[in-house]
């Protein structure tokens, strides 16, 4: 399996998988707390810790799909009228 394909997969994992963690362990602690204070020193600590995941993830992601997709020989096909073809320019674009 390519390496350039693992990394990609894995960044996609862990940034899933951290949004998970978030949405459903860190809510379901924070409804036991009746302080609001204490929500928001969690909140910001999480998302100080969390947010340098998530870009690292998204970036790359961003850089391996675009590797994977020149590596597949996509920007010679990239503008074709297929509505496949068609859909893979959109996610480049976003």
């Amino acid at each position: 399996m390519d390496i350039i394909l693992i990394v990609h997969l894995l960044a996609v994992v862990f940034c899933i998988g951290g949004v998970g963690f978030v949405t459903v362990v860190i809510f379901s602690i924070t409804r036991s707390f009746y302080d609001s204070l204490e929500k928001v020193k969690l909140y910001l600590g999480l998302k100080k810790r969390f947010s340098r995941l998530a870009r690292i993830c998204v970036i790359t992601v961003g850089i391996t799909g675009l590797m994977l997709f020149w590596q597949k020989g996509g920007f010679d096909w990239i503008f074709a009228p297929r509505v496949y073809y068609v859909m893979l320019t959109f996610k480049i674009i976003v």
